[in-house]
């Protein structure tokens, strides 16, 4: 959603790695790794991910790594097309996935900001593993995402592929990481409450 504070919208669409034509309300992802730096069998998988992925959302890019994980920024989402339950409409999403993607299991998708649903506090989604606060395990993802986004606030779900039937085989399945993410935002119905 970010240009880079040097960059002014001719710089964008002149081919700084975001490409296309600038257009205000098509996000842009808020950094971008060279592709020098990746695994070239992980290139070409994010390259089939990008082509699975609506661009209008935003053009899924590596925005950081850390060891051989890379922290790929899926866009903007209409979280209400998915749920009306989220008390925010909007969020930018990310995974966490490692270079050797058919080798993994991958589960961390990252939100930020930390969308509530239903009025409650971060971190309390019913059927979601979610971690929204500091002194939590797993909160090292979250600050991963911070790092690189100008939001102040994220949430972790472990959300596991091969819980889905999902676990990539070979590397062009990271192509399938919107679709893990369309499952995790859809929620069922409220919880009842009495």
């Amino acid at each position: 959603m970010a240009v880079d504070e040097d960059q002014t919208p001719a710089d964008v669409a002149d081919g700084d790695g975001h490409g296309g034509n600038y257009n205000e309300s098509t996000p842009t992802p808020p950094a971008k790794v060279a592709d020098e730096k990746l695994d070239g069998d992980f290139q070409g998988a994010v390259r089939a991910l990008q082509r699975k992925r609506d661009s209008s959302h935003g053009q899924p890019t590596v925005v950081d790594t850390h060891g051989n994980q890379a922290l790929i920024w899926l866009g903007e989402y209409d979280l209400h097309a998915y749920s009306e339950r989220w008390d925010e409409p909007t969020a930018e999403i990310y995974v966490l996935v490692d270079q050797s993607f058919d080798e993994s299991d991958p589960h961390w998708v990252i939100m930020a900001p930390a969308v509530t649903v239903d009025g409650r506090a971060d971190g309390e989604i019913g059927c979601r593993n979610a971690f929204a606060e500091p002194d939590e395990g797993h909160y090292d993802k979250v600050e991963m995402v911070l790092d690189v986004s100008e939001e102040d606030s994220g949430i972790a779900f472990s959300w596991r592929w091969s819980s889905m039937n999902r676990q990539p085989e070979r590397m062009r399945d990271l192509a399938n990481a919107h679709s893990i993410v369309q499952y995790l935002l859809r929620l069922d119905e409220p919880e009842d409450e009495s």
